[in-house]
């Protein structure tokens, strides 16, 4: 069963939202689960973070596109045409540099990260805690 035009305009919209949604959450969210559970070297957890940042930004990328082609064709106007082929190679750059993106976002957070694991371990060093050190 084929959805409509209509219903597959609104996904594609709800997918684009969801995939750059998550492109902006993975990486507080995966620092937060690094520091109280897994506790792998954040070398491994910052790439992969740049690559599930990578696929996110692609999917994104790719479900806009997807959205403006169904509106083109549901309604064609002048802007919709003029937005959908003129996309300054937006797709060729998030294929091919879509990383960059991703670890050039994923940085600061990584500095948030160490700042508020340096803050945490100093507070407890004082109350004469023991404190694991990476």
């Amino acid at each position: 069963m084929e959805l409509a035009a209509c219903d597959r305009n609104r996904m594609n919209y709800l997918l684009y939202i969801i995939f750059l949604v998550l492109f902006f959450l993975v990486p507080p969210l995966f620092f937060l689960v690094n520091y109280f559970k897994l506790q792998f070297a954040l070398v491994w957890v910052w790439l992969l973070m740049v690559m599930i940042g990578w696929v996110l930004i692609n999917a994104s990328v790719y479900y806009h596109y997807e959205h403006l082609a169904e509106q083109m064709n549901m309604n064609p106007t002048e802007d919709l045409i003029s937005a959908y082929s003129s996309d300054g190679a937006k797709r060729v750059t998030a294929l091919l540099f879509g990383w960059v993106y991703a670890a050039l976002y994923t940085l600061p957070w990584l500095f948030i990260y160490f700042g508020i694991r340096f803050f945490l371990n100093k507070t407890k060093e004082r109350s004469g805690l023991v404190v694991f050190n990476k």
